[in-house]
């Protein structure tokens, strides 16, 4: 979430749910960048966003075809994101909490570059703390 588009897009689902959390699963490769958005409780029923958030699609679906292609800079002012300290905190907080991970996860990486002998994380193991962590059974066989 370093983009203002992305920021925006978040903030529009913080202002509409009662309750958001960006997390990375464990499932989730952790050397890679993709974060996941889980929002709760809409507060409004067909909030007028929705209308808004159509519009932009447009123009972005226009920009897209445009030649040559221009991005989407943002729909919502930077200084509105800012502006919500709580917002902005929390954003800050987990893109730090998550990118920490992320350089941990890419420094393991770049030890097996340089060790040839290293021997890399058994994927079952990580499925099996899944399963367990999440109190799931374990009824499907790895192929």
């Amino acid at each position: 979430m370093f983009t203002p588009v992305t920021a925006a897009l978040v903030y529009i689902l913080y202002r509409n749910f009662r309750e958001i959390s960006i997390c990375k699963p464990y499932t989730s490769r952790p050397a890679n960048s993709e974060r996941y958005v889980v929002a709760k409780g809409l507060l409004q029923r067909k909030p007028p966003v929705i209308s808004k958030l159509f519009e932009v699609n447009e123009t972005f679906n226009q920009l897209k075809t445009s030649n040559p292609p221009v991005d989407l800079l943002s729909f919502i002012d930077v200084d509105v994101l800012t502006a919500d300290k709580t917002f902005f905190a929390y954003i800050r907080q987990t893109n730090l909490e998550i990118g920490e991970t992320q350089v941990v996860a890419l420094e393991h990486i770049y030890k097996y570059i340089e060790d040839q002998y290293l021997v890399p994380v058994n994927q079952e193991d990580v499925r099996d703390r899944c399963l367990k962590e999440w109190k799931l059974p374990d009824n499907v066989p790895m192929s």
